[in-house]
């Protein structure tokens, strides 16, 4: 058991008045007093430390719940990039395939766009929609296209579907520069994205972009990423559109 500092500065008095007496010299006597101021200080030393100490296991009590907080927002993050499948009952009851009926599609560049269901072609499959903006410019960088048509033909040996989907008015992706470089066929409708999307599931995650749903042949989310693609993304993405062909 540890002595409080008080108590180890009271023996330490106690002993050197037993100590004293006639034979004591001079030269003892200030040796004592060396040894009592040292022992005091010491004293002093320990209960600085021990408030030290209080104050530092507060702090790691608030660290830890911060450390939850953090973990928490964390897994957000994770499921936003898609290292973490996200599956909620609120978003997978969403049937994505019977709210897209009526979208624009243009087939290249400065095709006309023409009016066509989204179900028609992707009836009985997996499909993968790519939502973007062209005031997005990790949705429209060459890195990114490049790996998004990496993305298209690997789904397409998969069986399943692509769709490229603007979100923005289509008079916009056709006065971009880059509009000869997007992926064609794509289809607009704008603002879509918060059409099919629970809005809870909006308010809390957000909608970053590009977004990416894998939607399974029955017409649900099945899987949801937010962010830049890098070559795993796409990996998980082909994965997760083949096993919900099976839905």
């Amino acid at each position: 058991m540890r002595l409080a500092p008080r108590c180890i500065v009271a023996a330490a008095l106690a002993l050197a008045a037993c100590a004293s007496g006639p034979e004591v010299g001079p030269d003892d006597a200030v040796i004592k007093r060396v040894e009592l101021d040292g022992l005091r200080a010491a004293a002093a030393r320990v209960d600085a430390l021990e408030r030290r100490l209080a104050t530092l296991e507060a702090d790691l009590g608030r660290l830890e719940t911060e450390r939850a907080v953090l973990a928490e927002r964390l897994l957000v993050l994770d499921q936003r990039a898609g290292r973490v499948p996200f599956r909620s009952a609120e978003l997978t009851a969403v049937d994505v395939k019977a709210r897209f009926v009526d979208v624009q599609r243009v087939d290249a560049p400065g095709a006309p766009a023409r009016k066509v269901s989204l179900t028609r072609g992707a009836r009985g499959r997996a499909l993968v929609m790519a939502f973007w903006a062209t005031w997005c410019k990790p949705c429209i960088a060459d890195d990114e296209l490049a790996l998004l048509r990496s993305l298209r033909s690997d789904l397409q040996r998969q069986g399943a579907s692509f769709v490229s989907m603007a979100i923005d008015g289509l008079d916009k992706v056709r006065a971009h520069p880059r509009t000869d470089r997007f992926l064609y066929p794509l289809w607009q409708r704008e603002q879509c994205h918060f059409e099919m999307l629970p809005e809870s599931f909006v308010r809390e995650r957000g909608t970053d972009m590009p977004l990416f749903l894998v939607v399974s042949a029955s017409g649900r989310i099945r899987w949801y990423r937010a962010g830049k693609l890098n070559p795993t993304a796409v990996r998980d993405l082909v994965t997760a559109a083949t096993l919900s062909a099976r839905d």
